[in-house]
């Protein structure tokens, strides 16, 4: 082959791929376009409530244990032994009720000792008594300034001894009293009508000076202790200072509890970021246990400017969807608590200052709620 057939044939191939490049370029841009459809809007079908603004009062959930402040736990008092049992946990018993008897007969043998050592002392009063007489009659007819004397040192020594030995009389009584203290002691008794929670001992133990004999709690000063976070407290103490009684319910094995904030605790419980709350019990507490835990809800005092909805309208705790021309809208709120459920559905209590009566707001939950999304209402003011 030549050498102008040889360079005619290398320019060739680079210029065959060129031309094929360059007519592929020609048809992709010579192509039909497609017709492509307008993207349309997704439409959220949703329901809505009108809002309504008034005073109203929210309600907090508190948890609560069934407490007391007439908790007893009877001690020995004296040496004995434990003779009967009159008392069993879960028993209830009445004021001044013997729960537990011990051996007295250590105790009665000290009372007829300690009557004894009175009776001696009143015997040695009425012997100087009569000493005295039997001195002062003996000088009685005595004269002059040595008589005088004589008698002046006689009622001294008189009055010396007998304050002596009335004092040895008074000591015989006090330890006389004590004595008899004792053998009452040997009779446990129940210092409140209560219900008895726990015994410590049994018949033939002996129990010494400070051993636990038994426990029980006084049944009508039941009351219901939880912790409220510190938020509250201020609108809290403001009720409790006028006077308010903020009333609670709840239940218990479908059983209905009625309660009123009594008091607040003076200092804040540790590690709760709250304080602690007492409620007097109202309604019927006799099948109450002591210790059971509850929740009750509190009725906070009236906050004025605020509107209900239910649970299902908000986002977070502090966002609302407020529907103006068929778009969404966020608001933000402020979560005062709870409401009483409606046809079974929660509540809350919200305040907004961007929210105004006859406001639509949105209470379906879409998980793809957004501002400015559009919507339809399928179902108003539900």
């Amino acid at each position: 082959m030549s050498s102008q057939t040889r360079k005619f044939s290398r320019f060739l191939v680079p210029a065959v791929f060129l031309l094929a490049v360059l007519v592929s370029i020609a048809l992709i841009l010579t192509k039909p376009q497609a017709n492509t459809a307008p993207v349309r809007e997704t439409v959220r079908s949703i329901e809505t409530l009108t809002i309504e603004t008034g005073s109203l009062a929210p309600t907090i959930p508190v948890f609560v244990r069934v407490t007391t402040p007439n908790h007893a736990s009877l001690r020995a008092a004296i040496t004995a032994d434990v003779t009967r049992l009159l008392a069993l946990p879960g028993v209830m018993v009445q004021s001044g009720e013997d729960l537990v008897v011990l051996d007295d007969r250590e105790a009665v043998l000290t009372v007829e000792q300690r009557k004894a050592d009175v009776l001696d002392a009143q015997s040695q009063i009425d012997a100087e008594n009569v000493q005295h007489e039997n001195e002062l009659f003996v000088i009685i007819n005595d004269k002059g300034k040595r008589a005088e004397h004589n008698r002046a040192q006689i009622i001294k020594r008189h009055k010396i001894q007998l304050r002596g030995l009335q004092a040895k009389k008074q000591r015989a009584e006090s330890a006389l009293k004590l004595a008899q203290l004792d053998l009452k002691r040997t009779r446990i008794s129940s210092p409140f009508t209560g219900q008895v929670t726990a015994l410590h001992v049994s018949t033939g133990d002996r129990v010494r000076p400070g051993d636990k004999i038994i426990d029980l709690y006084d049944k009508t000063t039941l009351e219901l202790t939880g912790i409220i976070p510190n938020r509250y407290i201020p609108a809290l103490q403001n009720a409790v200072n006028k006077g308010t009684k903020l009333p609670a319910q709840g239940s218990i094995n479908e059983r209905e509890i009625t309660a009123q904030l009594e008091r607040l605790g003076g200092s804040v419980s540790e590690n709760s970021g709250g304080v602690d709350v007492y409620f007097k019990i109202s309604s019927d507490q006799t099948f109450l246990q002591l210790g059971r835990s509850m929740k009750v809800h509190l009725d906070l005092p009236t906050e004025s400017n605020t509107f209900v909805v239910p649970n299902t309208a908000l986002y977070g705790t502090d966002t609302i969807y407020k529907v103006v021309n068929k778009r969404l809208k966020a608001i933000a709120v402020s979560r005062l608590g709870d409401f009483p459920p409606k046809n079974g559905v929660a509540q809350s209590l919200l305040r907004s200052a961007d929210i105004s009566d006859g406001d639509i707001i949105m209470t379906t939950q879409l998980p793809n709620a957004v501002e400015n999304l559009l919507v339809k209402v399928v179902d108003a003011n539900r």
